[in-house]
């Protein structure tokens, strides 16, 4: 008897200090605000009017009136509040109320019904995914720099939530429920490190209540113009890797030349498979492929992320929206299911970038590709690519062949010389 209580001494011990390690693991991982009169929280709260709230039915000052509330005043507010009363290990629940603000919600408990219900207030709805892509730190910044507003839901896929807060460039602030164990909502501030070493090996996503975009929102001083702000973010430094390839493309042998280019695409977010175990490397390239393939290209660039939702019975129309919005397509086109031609790709994607980005590193002189008079439509296109080093040429003459079609492959390793500059290609054409 004497052994088997002993026994469960241990036993409980042993369980009650493996919580401990890992509610103290946890905790380590951010830093938790708890004073009232902490100078981070004026930090905090400033960050906010670096936010846009344009489309909204609210502004800045109103949502910072909720974070307070949520803060200092809730029934279970992240300073000095009361336990939160839909855990873990509740029941689905369908609605919130903390004594002050009631809100219906999609069925969920614990973090990700705390995080429901804070959207729910904040905007009158929970949002739509965002941003989904492999937690990076890099990933993590850009993502909520650009598109995270305060009472946004960012997700850890199949781990956890945290309700966005503001940021800066070397973290954020966010509410999160711990869980059952503390069954609270702290205020913490997590670096942009720490989170994702904390989370490691999952993605993230917002789901976007506020879909406002925050580039457009930074005021001028002295050091430039709005316009010129947002142009200073803008750069090829914003190819970074948010996905993550580990072979889940059947069709792609690690021997084959494109096997790096289609790798990187994925990586960098360019292209997407055709299925989750198929890229489709024998497919050849659509008017729609190229142009949501330009469009990330495009978007990248200027903002740090590609994260077009679709609205449209066709898959492709936020694309073409988006092209056509941003002078990427030289014209309409009636069949966008139909196979691009070199001719067209060219186009399209030398409007992805701009001058700056794709400056010359070739001579090519008007008339030296075989089969392009400079006098043609898309003369310039064309000369621009082959002179920046994106497109090479299909023979030893360096002809073009326009007319013809372009497979995936060979446009994974144009949309990869377009993103990064140490791929792009050295070539002399003689006349």
């Amino acid at each position: 008897m004497k052994k088997r209580l002993v026994s469960l001494l241990l036993a409980a011990c042993m369980v009650s200090a493996l919580a401990a390690y890992t509610a103290i693991d946890a905790e380590a991982a951010s830093a938790t605000i708890c004073d009232t009169s902490d100078p981070r929280i004026d930090d905090m709260m400033d960050a906010i009017d670096q936010q846009s709230f344009s489309g909204t039915d609210t502004d800045a000052e109103t949502v910072k009136s909720y974070i307070q509330h949520y803060i200092f005043t809730s029934d279970f507010s992240a300073v000095n509040g009361g336990e939160y009363p839909y855990p873990n290990s509740g029941e689905y629940v369908t609605s919130v109320s903390d004594g002050t603000y009631a809100a219906n919600i999609r069925g969920s408990k614990g973090c990700c019904s705390y995080c429901y219900y804070v959207s729910n207030v904040v905007y009158g709805t929970e949002g739509s995914i965002t941003g989904k892509s492999a937690l990076t730190p890099e990933a993590l910044r850009q993502l909520l720099l650009t598109y995270g507003q305060a009472g946004d839901h960012l997700r850890v896929d199949g781990k956890h939530s945290v309700t966005f807060i503001s940021c800066d460039d070397s973290g954020f602030y966010s509410f999160s429920y711990r869980g059952d164990n503390n069954p609270c909502i702290t205020l913490d501030y997590w670096t942009y490190e720490a989170f994702s070493d904390y989370y490691s090996g999952y993605d993230i996503w917002l789901y976007d209540a506020n879909t406002a975009v925050n580039l457009d929102t930074f005021a001028a001083d002295e050091s430039g113009s709005e316009s010129e702000k947002k142009q200073q973010r803008a750069g090829l430094h914003n190819f970074i890797t948010v996905n993550k390839y580990y072979g889940q493309f059947e069709d792609i042998a690690p021997s084959a030349w494109y096997y790096d280019n289609v790798t990187t695409a994925y990586n960098l977010a360019l292209m997407k498979g055709s299925s989750s175990t198929c890229f489709n490397a024998a497919g050849t390239v659509t008017l729609a492929e190229a142009i949501a393939m330009a469009c990330r290209l495009h978007s990248i660039y200027y903002t740090g992320i590609e994260s077009f939702v679709q609205t449209d019975d066709e898959w492709y129309q936020v694309y073409v929206n988006y092209a056509w919005d941003n002078d990427i397509l030289p014209r309409k086109y009636k069949d966008y299911n139909k196979a691009a031609s070199r001719e067209q790709f060219a186009e399209i994607f030398a409007n992805a970038l701009p001058e700056e980005a794709l400056m010359q590193i070739n001579t090519i002189s008007a008339n030296a590709i075989p089969d392009v008079s400079a006098s043609a439509s898309y003369a310039d296109a064309v000369y621009r690519l082959y002179r920046a080093g994106i497109l090479t040429g299909s023979n030893a003459q360096g002809a073009f062949l326009p007319d013809s079609t372009i497979s995936r492959t060979e446009a994974s390793a144009i949309i990869t010389r377009m993103a990064d500059p140490s791929l792009r290609q050295s070539i002399a054409i003689l006349r």
